[in-house]
């Protein structure tokens, strides 16, 4: 059994990973959460969804250390009631016409929780960009919060995002 996440104490260090999730959320922006194992990311990103209005928001959590692009566009995609295309080009092009979708005409934000995010092949930490790429930047229909262990960050300082 979990503990509701309004029963937990909440260090000053949580309390700003909590007010950065939140900023980002609510700004549709890309959000790294980094911390060693049992420093309190999955509370944080707990505290995170419960908050959430489903009203205006829609999140997804994906948890998978072996996470491809493809697997990823899949996911995302029957999460929302869509069969995926076989092609992973064809699934990318569905994936931003429903994000799209989503915050333009259901006026929805949408929320993807990537975690264990330490753990992805170099294939899918170059994929993150695509994921983030609207309308060339101009904005974004979604907030990405990519969750990992410390070694995230030199990753992906490596991989250049």
């Amino acid at each position: 059994m979990s503990l509701s996440s309004k029963h937990l104490f909440l260090s000053s260090s949580q309390k700003e990973a909590s007010a950065r999730l939140e900023y980002a959320v609510q700004h549709r922006q890309f959000c790294l959460l980094t911390g060693e194992a049992g420093m309190g990311k999955t509370t944080a990103i707990r505290s995170l969804v419960h908050q959430l209005d489903p009203i205006h928001y829609h999140y997804l959590y994906i948890c998978d250390s072996s996470l491809t692009p493809k697997l990823f566009y899949r996911e995302v995609l029957q999460n929302f009631g869509i069969q995926p295309a076989f092609r992973s080009t064809d699934a990318k092009r569905q994936y931003q016409s429903l994000m799209l979708d989503i915050y333009e005409n259901e006026k929805k934000n949408v929320i993807v929780i990537l975690d264990e995010a330490h753990h992805f092949s170099d294939s899918m930490l170059q994929e993150l960009r695509f994921i983030l790429n609207f309308k060339a930047d101009s904005m974004s229909p979604l907030s990405l919060i990519v969750v990992g262990q410390p070694i995230l960050r030199n990753l992906l300082r490596v991989r250049q995002l």
